[in-house]
């Protein structure tokens, strides 16, 4: 290969391997041949766009962020265009500015992302928790009103069946100590405060049995 085209491969070719050197018994006259090894240029376009890539949220890290933001931002309701403003809001915060969509993301932002919304959704979940367990409670206001969870209504009617109590029982029971609260059945119970009234009345008998028992 002659000097021009060497000069012409630039920067992409290295030294040639094998230029100038003979082995014993080789022809003279045979021309040499010269092999070019092509190199990528550090830091050049391609390897720019392969760590880019690389370096892009997954698809894991995106299928689980979507899941913590259906948890956390679900009950908002929101229309697409309102729920996909909020998100990018909450992932260019969580991420220092580095990113204002999460397609954007980088896996060490996207990770932040997702370590933040946990955070959040615990933190929620402690509130909701706390709140369940004091609604009805003296000496707790009830800030919000919160649905009876499935927990409630088990350990309600299977503290009512230890008592031998049947549906109609239970009701009369309700209508004789909670009607001054507006309960006069099990229909009325329509919030955690209301289950756990009814609960801890139930609670009360139960273990006033179980010393009369043991008595």
């Amino acid at each position: 290969m002659s000097s021009e085209k060497c000069k012409s491969a630039g920067s992409w070719a290295r030294e040639p391997v094998g230029a100038g050197i003979r082995h014993p018994g080789e022809d003279a006259a045979k021309p040499v041949r010269i092999q070019f090894i092509r190199g990528r240029k550090k830091g050049g376009k391609a390897v720019k766009e392969h760590n880019a890539a690389a370096e892009r949220i997954s698809t894991t890290q995106l299928r689980r962020l979507h899941q913590l933001w259906r948890e956390w931002a679900g009950r908002l309701r929101l229309d697409a265009a309102r729920d996909r403003a909020l998100r990018h809001y909450y992932v260019e915060l969580f991420s220092g500015q580095r990113a204002s969509e999460t397609t954007a993301l980088t896996r060490t932002d996207a990770e932040r992302v997702l370590q933040w919304l946990q955070r959040l959704i615990e933190a929620r979940r402690e509130r909701t928790n706390w709140a369940a367990g004091t609604a009805g409670r003296r000496g707790y206001p009830e800030w919000r009103r919160l649905a009876p969870t499935p927990a409630a209504w088990r350990a309600l009617w299977g503290t009512a069946r230890a008592l031998g109590m049947n549906r109609q029982r239970l009701d009369a029971f309700i209508a004789r100590r909670y009607a001054a609260s507006g309960l006069r059945s099990a229909g009325d119970l329509r919030t955690m405060a209301d289950v756990n009234r009814v609960l801890w009345g139930l609670k009360a008998m139960l273990r006033r049995r179980a010393r009369r028992a043991a008595a």
